[in-house]
């Protein structure tokens, strides 16, 4: 799940939802645009990480086929580079509610609790 405030990136239907419902002033959008920046470049680190495991998984899969000691690594890596991105995800989450005014969260808590409960992109 990723969430997207900035005005020049892709909105989810849950950043809808979550802009719908939390309408941000000035200085809340001023900062969950400069939370978005920096959670974007933690991402992208993610990213390189879970492509660089993925492509290891790959290879083992083609030296190795079957499930092996060899695939079985590859694939721990994959995992460890999902959990990591969920993680991340989540700290961020934790990070533009904080960034929200207090009368403002309630109602971010209410969408992000209803996406997560009925599995929003």
């Amino acid at each position: 799940m990723t969430f997207t405030w900035h005005r020049h990136h892709p909105r989810s239907d849950l950043h809808e939802m979550l802009h719908e419902a939390v309408p941000l002033d000035a200085q809340e959008q001023k900062i969950l645009d400069a939370q978005e920046r920096a959670f974007i470049q933690r991402r992208s680190m993610i990213e390189m990480h879970m492509q660089t495991a993925n492509r290891q998984l790959s290879e083992a899969i083609t030296n190795h086929p079957g499930w092996t000691p060899a695939v079985e690594a590859a694939m721990q890596h994959v995992e460890q580079a999902a959990a990591d991105l969920q993680r991340e995800t989540l700290v961020h989450i934790f990070e533009m509610r904080a960034g929200l005014k207090p009368e403002h969260r309630a109602a971010y808590d209410h969408v992000l609790i209803e996406a997560l409960r009925h599995g929003s992109p």
